[in-house]
């Protein structure tokens, strides 16, 4: 584009629990491993099919990707979401209310795209030339929302983001490209499961062509090359035995296996004589994966590709049938199963917002339903053994894997559980509608009494943390009138007190795990820091110790540093068997920090600053916030207390990367806290 561009609990059971089931298990539709948005009918998930046929193509010569300046920035939002925001066509003067996050920033190149993905709402927003007009709105040349579960081409037709009518996004490598199902963490081995989409010059594109998937061309061209054109690398090319660069592997693997359909024009030059194709890459993604930033491998990602090309070819790939692509998507659908993995897997409950739900000792016991023999288990997979059940207060954070056990001790509680509490809307979607429903409880009242007073399904499991509190209350409930020998008793052991009785087994009962009970005596406090500050390279004399935020960036030892202090004198002589350090995200980052201890403690917020800042000692913990943004997320620093219990202890936050992170000060209302259980 030149410049433009009354209901059922069974019901309700059904819907909620399958989103979370699907966010655990990518759909069997696509190849395994990475996690591709749109859903079925996207043309983009789908592989070349036997029987097309290739022409050879020996203009372009090679591909690589954009400069950052022209790619796309996302963000992603999770309830409760931003403040809408008014989204105005500057062409058209249309206009729409999205929630789009003040902090947002459309990319600086002159085409000034921006997006943002709401997984909870099914949606994915783009711009193109969008510029703030103000703290409440954006104009755009271009606009639109796709849902995720779509196909990702713009309908009504007229309004686009890509000259063909593609979301800016459709085949751009994202996050959720290298985001393993199976950790939630980024992993570079993996292969990019989708077509890429690429420009190439305006001298090959043809005027006002087009051709399926596209749905729009772009005038004033003179070549031949329709938009929406599909090319790919011979299927016979053995990628993985090249040696080049993982994220040239990545990318040609996609093209030999998906292609790459043209969806807009470009101005790159040529390379070695051949027109160059483009495509893009979401910024700070290659910084997170390969230490490098995405302009800083142009030259070795073209190189690798033009010497592949030059030996195997690329080929126009034509005979393939798009008729799918036409087909609806149902109004109201769950986010597709292949819907954009959370990129914030450590959102936690916060540790001093425990909720203790006044009504659980006034209700009497309710009927345990007992089903012989036992249904089967939906979501199982396996056992495990004690070693393998998280550390305290871990396994909210650890997604999905130890949320599959979690999934799976939550099933046996609520299938003995009669199921009209709150859990049982909270669960909606996540086991099928045959799931059994018991009669009411005993003495149980629900509160709320309907689905439509919770969280819309499934915001709650990214909710920060009033809905999760809600959640948990629920949950306690559940836990409280079932004999806590499963797993879960422990799964919540630091949510609520070790004094809260472990009834003993009901009869037909048998948990998936075997575990040791937690020994009695351990004991939770909660601490805020004695003193935090930041250190500024670009103001090495600045003093930023009252301030309400912290700020972490990189390079190591040369950006900002962020220096924390806790008072642990009280806990000497005592055994430390965890600590949780919590922080609330005013700033998302996508980069790796770094947790360093420090010797000095004399340090004051009142004088520290870069010049006089103590050393940085050994390296305690990594960690990556996956641009959570506006969100609590939890480090684990069980080894670095355990080696000061009795001290006073500082630590500090460096980065490897330039992407910064923001975080609340003890001056907040938002203050650090680190959660510390010990005997």
């Amino acid at each position: 584009m030149k410049r433009q561009y009354g209901i059922s609990v069974s019901k309700i059971i059904c819907h909620l629990l399958f989103t979370i089931v699907f966010w655990i298990f990518p759909a069997v539709t696509f190849a395994a491993s990475s996690i591709p948005i749109f859903g079925p009918t996207a043309p983009f998930n789908h592989q070349i099919p036997a029987g097309a046929t290739y022409t050879v193509e020996t203009r372009i010569g090679s591909f690589r990707q954009v400069y950052t300046d022209y790619s796309i920035p996302l963000y992603r939002i999770f309830p409760p979401l931003p403040a809408l925001v008014t989204v105005t066509n500057t062409y058209s003067g249309r206009t729409a209310q999205w929630p789009i996050p003040t902090t947002a920033q459309p990319a600086t190149g002159d085409d000034h795209h921006l997006g943002v993905i709401s997984t909870s709402e099914n949606e994915l927003y783009e711009m193109w030339d969008a510029v703030w007009a103000g703290t409440t709105q954006i104009n755009a040349g271009g606009m639109k929302d796709f849902p995720l579960n779509g196909t990702g081409i713009s309908n009504p037709t007229y309004q686009k983001v890509t000259a063909a009518g593609f979301a800016v996004s459709a085949g751009a490598v994202l996050r959720e490209d290298f985001t393993d199902p199976a950790t939630g963490q980024l992993n570079p081995t993996l292969s990019i499961n989708h077509a890429l989409a690429a420009a190439i010059p305006n001298a090959l594109i043809q005027n006002n062509g087009f051709v399926a998937p596209a749905v729009g061309g772009e005038s004033g061209d003179t070549g031949d090359i329709p938009l929406g054109a599909l090319y790919a690398i011979p299927k016979s090319v053995n990628v993985d035995a090249l040696q080049i660069h993982p994220l040239s592997k990545a990318l040609l693997r996609a093209a030999r296996d998906y292609g790459i359909y043209i969806n807009d024009s470009n101005a790159a030059a040529q390379y070695n004589n051949k027109d160059t194709a483009t495509i893009r890459i979401e910024p700070g993604l290659t910084d997170s994966l390969f230490g490098q930033a995405s302009d800083d491998l142009i030259p070795t990602v073209q190189q690798d590709i033009y010497t592949v090309v030059a030996q195997y070819g690329l080929y126009r790939v034509t005979g393939v049938d798009f008729s799918y692509v036409n087909q609806p998507v149902p109004t109201g659908s769950p986010v597709s199963p292949t819907a954009t993995l959370p990129v914030q897997p450590t959102v936690t409950v916060r540790p001093t917002a425990t909720p203790i739900p006044s009504v659980v000792p006034t209700i009497p016991n309710p009927t345990i339903l007992i089903a012989t023999p036992t249904p089967p288990h939906p979501t199982q997979i396996s056992t495990c053994t004690d070693p393998a059940i998280p550390a305290v207060g871990a396994w909210f954070c650890q997604i999905p894997t130890n949320l599959k056990n979690f999934l799976e001790q939550l099933y046996l509680l609520v299938y003995y559980f009669n199921r009209t509490s709150n859990m049982a809307y909270l669960l909606n979607g996540i086991y099928p509608v045959s799931t059994p429903t018991p009669t009411t409880a005993t003495g149980v009242t629900p509160t709320p009494t309907t689905a439509a007073a919770l969280p819309n399904p499934p915001s709650w499991w990214y909710a920060q943390p009033d809905n999760l509190r809600n959640f948990l209350d629920q949950l306690y409930l559940l836990v409280d009138y079932f004999n806590r020998a499963s797993t879960m008793a422990y799964l919540l052991v630091g949510i609520y007190p070790p004094a809260t009785p472990i009834p003993t087994l009901p009869p037909g009962v048998t948990p998936s795990v075997t575990v040791t009970p937690v020994p009695s005596g351990n004991t939770t406090i909660t601490l805020v820091p004695t003193a935090d500050t930041y250190a500024r390279m670009t103001a090495p004399t600045t003093i930023d110790g009252t301030n309400t935020i912290v700020k972490v960036s990189g390079p190591t030892n040369t950006g900002d540093i962020t220096f924390i202090t806790y008072d642990l004198t009280a806990l000497a002589g005592k055994t430390i068997s965890s600590a949780l350090f919590s922080f609330y995200i005013t700033n998302a980052s996508v980069g790796t920090d770094s947790v360093y201890a420090v010797a000095d403690s004399s340090w004051t917020e009142a004088t520290l600053n870069y010049n006089n800042m103590p050393a940085l000692g050994s390296l305690s913990t990594t960690f990556n916030s996956n641009n959570l943004m506006n969100g609590w997320y939890q480090v684990d620093l069980t080894s670095l207390m355990q080696a000061n219990a009795g001290k006073v202890v500082t630590f500090a936050i460096s980065s490897q990367d330039t992407d910064a992170l923001w975080f609340n000060s003890r001056e907040s209302t938002n203050p650090e806290t680190l959660q510390i259980r010990y005997q």
